[in-house]
């Protein structure tokens, strides 16, 4: 049966990679998918894809670091399906680069996309969530780095480390409408981000480091989403799901990682 039969999902951040993903295997399962990204381009091929295999999608361009754009993608999730059952805020943005380099601009981008958006997207989101009866999900894509530290992205981290409260505290905030908040922290995914910042001998290191051999891909981050917003996670709310192969329990040192 369709886990996510008669739901409705809205995935900010899914022209590419786990997003993408995401919306593919949330359609399979029966949810009509409303993918959003800044590129319309990708956008539309992942709508395609979701409807050349029997599903329903539709797609809104706009930018998870804008608040105007974040209120945007849930009003139209409304205006096209008529409800919203799940929220997943899968965008981010790196801000790569030592601390003495960061710009203003880039961490100022940092924060909107991967922290406001939350507030942003959840407070639009919850006069729809309140009426899910039950399965009103909100899950957000964070790190397992929070754990450890990673050289050159003290932006990108920090702000991850804010959505962990964010999580913890939200959950209590809607649980008694019970809408559950949610986390899921990707160890080291094969995307197209990764290809843009971590070279191939960098991601071969990083597979040496994982017990389980490989380096994780876009579905089995998705497998984890689709747990969390289906009935089998009802009970569950304010946790984070590490996803990573047992990566992260290994120590990475600064010479494994480098982010360009």
């Amino acid at each position: 049966m369709a886990r996510l039969a008669d739901r409705v999902a809205l995935i900010v951040g899914a022209g590419t990679g786990i997003g993408r993903a995401t919306a593919g295997l949330f359609a399979a399962e029966g949810a009509k998918v409303v993918v959003t990204m800044r590129s319309e381009a990708n956008g539309k091929k992942a709508v395609d894809e979701i409807r050349a295999v029997g599903g329903e999608a539709s797609y809104v361009v706009g930018d998870a670091g804008n608040r105007e754009d974040c209120a945007h993608m849930v009003a139209e999730t409304q205006r096209i399906y008529g409800k919203l059952d799940i929220l997943v805020h899968n965008a981010a943005f790196l801000a790569p680069g030592p601390v003495d380099t960061l710009s203003d601009d880039d961490l100022d981008r940092a924060i909107s996309t991967n922290l406001k958006a939350c507030f942003w997207l959840v407070r639009a989101a919850v006069p729809f969530l309140r009426q899910a009866g039950g399965s009103g999900r909100v899950i957000v894509t964070t790190t397992p780095a929070m754990r450890t530290a990673v050289s050159g992205l003290s932006a990108y981290i920090a702000t991850k480390v804010g959505i962990n409260g964010f999580v913890r505290s939200v959950a209590l905030d809607l649980a008694p409408h019970r809408i559950t908040v949610n986390e899921i922290g990707p160890g080291f995914t094969v995307t197209e981000m990764s290809g843009e910042h971590l070279t191939p001998e960098t991601l071969e290191n990083l597979r040496k480091l994982v017990p389980l051999g490989r380096l994780g891909l876009p579905e089995d981050i998705a497998k984890g989403m689709l747990f969390l917003a289906s009935d089998d996670a009802a009970y569950i709310t304010g946790h984070s799901l590490v996803i990573d192969g047992g990566g992260t329990l290994q120590h990475i040192s600064e010479n494994t990682l480098r982010i360009e």
